[in-house]
């Protein structure tokens, strides 16, 4: 049976983002930057289903997290054309070593969490799944998310909201592939090195240790510019003020902090990658990673 790779397009109107009581994991920057163009893969026999994996490689360490995280919610931008209904499902995998070898993907087969496009709006915007019995990740170790549905030659189907990573460089790769996927494989293949050089908009809710309330997702922060030199702008959406800002190395050390600010002079830090932590009026730290050069 052959399977094709297809583009489609689609235009992604992002939905915002109410305060989380725990710890979100995102993989992009802007949220309001996408690109309409979606590598999936289909059976050629009109009927037949495909099922694809579409997927994100987290390090913990990249987000100064210095304590236990324990995935609880898995967010995706996207949309359906499923009249009849369709389940999307996530699959969570510990990883050791290089992602693009399947010897290396631990899948955590005990997971709980779908969601059926029937109980949603059918327009293009950003949907949940609740995830349950998921296993907590140490300080230092990697984990992979894959968003998993299958895809119906002349059917059901959903594409994903995706970044132009030329727009957004410092996203992380996205991948096509999971042990036990239809699509390319077992081993997980970069959507660029298909000729697709997009990045998935799928976030990641957590429990973490000791942080309190956090949101790392980035579509209620705004900072520009990123990278930066010397000043970085800080704002929140609406209804939101800056009560406090603290940047902190990727090893979770408080390196710089102000008080009800909506700018930060950095040029004292040494270059290189930060987590910027931005609390607002009601008590909520919203997190970023920026860059100074």
């Amino acid at each position: 049976m052959k399977k094709i790779f297809t583009l489609f397009s689609a235009a992604f109107m992002l939905a915002g983002l109410n305060a989380q009581t725990t710890q979100t994991l995102e993989q992009f920057s802007n949220g309001h930057i996408q690109n309409d163009s979606t590598p999936l893969c289909q059976s050629d026999i009109v009927g037949e289903g495909t099922v694809n994996h579409n997927s994100r490689l987290y390090d913990i360490a990249d987000f100064g997290i210095t304590s236990n995280f324990t995935p609880t919610r898995v967010d995706f931008a996207g949309g359906f054309n499923a009249p009849n209904g369709m389940t999307v499902w996530v699959e969570l995998a510990k990883v050791n070593g290089d992602y693009t070898s399947e010897n290396n993907i631990e899948v955590d087969y005990e997971v709980g969490g779908s969601m059926n496009s029937n109980s949603q709006s059918p327009q293009d915007n950003w949907y949940t799944i609740d995830v349950e019995n998921a296993q907590t990740y140490l300080p230092g170790e990697k984990f992979a998310v894959a968003v998993v549905y299958e895809f119906v030659n002349g059917g059901n189907r959903l594409w994903l909201g995706n970044n132009d990573t030329a727009q957004n460089p410092e996203t992380s790769p996205s991948y096509i592939g999971f042990p036990g996927s239809e699509c390319v494989g077992n081993d997980p293949t970069p959507v660029a090195d298909l000729g697709f050089p997009v990045s998935w908009l799928i976030s990641v809710t957590g429990e973490v240790e000791g942080l309190g309330l956090v949101d790392l997702s980035g579509r209620a922060l705004s900072v520009y510019p990123n990278p930066a030199t010397d000043v970085i702008n800080v704002e929140l959406g609406a209804n939101k003020s800056v009560q406090s800002i603290e940047i902190v190395n990727l090893a979770g050390q408080s390196v710089q902090n102000a008080k009800s600010a909506g700018s930060l002079n950095i040029s004292s830090l040494a270059p290189g990658v930060y987590v910027l932590r931005v609390k607002d009026n009601d008590n909520v730290t919203h997190m970023s990673r920026i860059v100074k050069k």
